[in-house]
């Protein structure tokens, strides 16, 4: 529905490709809640998720943009520009 193109567009926005990787863990969260299986979350597994993340748009903004790419920004978003910044 409405709130979650929204919440796309907007991961899309700043992650770019990325996107699909900040959506890895939940998704193995969810799929081991499902079996009964515990999950181990703690401050180490959220930063590993946060900095996996930031690298992942770091990486795909390094990517040459294909022309079918509808956002200004390239493939790692507006974070992953923003990374690829700061060496420069």
């Amino acid at each position: 529905g409405y709130p979650g193109a929204v919440a796309s567009d907007l991961l899309t926005q700043l992650f770019g490709l990325a996107a699909c990787v900040l959506l890895v863990p939940p998704v193995i969260w969810g799929w081991r809640a499902v079996f009964g299986a515990s999950t181990r979350f703690d401050v180490r597994t959220a930063m590993a998720w946060i900095v996996g993340t930031f690298c992942a748009a770091l990486a795909f903004s390094t990517l040459p943009t294909p022309p079918s790419w509808p956002i200004t920004t390239g493939l790692g978003g507006g974070v992953g520009d923003r990374l690829l910044k700061i060496p420069a």
